[in-house]
């Protein structure tokens, strides 16, 4: 240690220049491991991650090819019906949804419409509310710790309405805010309506944005 520091004192700017360097490494390293670490760390909560796949669409596009990670919804069925090792499915449609709560038209608020099992499918918290029966029925919806006091500050939010599109919806139960390491981010979550009952237009879901997941039996063969 003395010796360093008699060096250091007799050449300062090539000390300062190798204490600079080290420490600048040092830091890239961790950072480089914590962003790493982070992005291991994605999806990682779920109960059953092991066993969830999301399905993905190898297909030709301008003569190239392309993958897509959305495609109609009738390809669930599809599926179910020609692979056994498939035990359970679950679809997501995000959507920016316009919320009107009493006159306050809140735009664009990141959301799902979801099949009713989203919430036994995924690990997603519930904290408040209906726990039996969240999205048991269409005019039923869940929204965020976040969303609950945007919406509905200082009140309880099990219970109040809201309006999207042409249909009132009643908060069924509060979600905890979905983790930041999570795949899929939403602050409203909704259940697919039967035949477009609340929607302005009954074919709005007959589009390939359907995200598609799909839990593999324990003994199935992936490939």
């Amino acid at each position: 240690m003395k010796e360093f520091i008699n060096n250091f004192s007799r050449q300062k700017a090539v000390g300062f220049l190798n204490i600079s360097s080290l420490s600048l490494g040092i830091m890239v390293s961790i950072v480089v491991g914590l962003w790493a670490m982070n992005e291991l760390s994605f999806d990682n909560f779920h109960k059953n991650k092991e066993r969830i796949y999301r399905n993905v669409i190898h297909t030709m596009q301008n003569g190239k090819t392309t993958k897509l990670g959305s495609f109609s919804g009738s390809t669930a069925k599809d599926v179910s019906a020609e692979c056994p090792a498939v035990e359970d499915i679950c679809r997501v449609v995000p959507t920016g949804a316009d919320i009107q709560v009493n006159s306050t038209l809140n735009m664009r608020q990141p959301a799902f419409i979801v099949d009713a099992n989203f919430f036994s499918f995924f690990s997603f918290g519930l904290k408040q509310g209906d726990l039996e029966n969240v999205l048991n029925a269409p005019n039923k919806a869940v929204i965020s710790e976040t969303a609950a006091l945007r919406f509905f500050s200082g009140q309880d939010p099990v219970g109040q309405t809201f309006r999207f599109e042409i249909q009132e919806f009643e908060v069924s139960c509060v979600m905890k805010d979905m983790p930041s390491n999570s795949s899929l981010q939403a602050d409203i979550v909704f259940t697919f309506p039967p035949s477009g009952a609340f929607l302005e237009n009954p074919n709005r879901f007959d589009t390939d944005a359907y995200i598609t997941f799909f839990l593999m039996h324990e003994k199935s063969d992936i490939s």
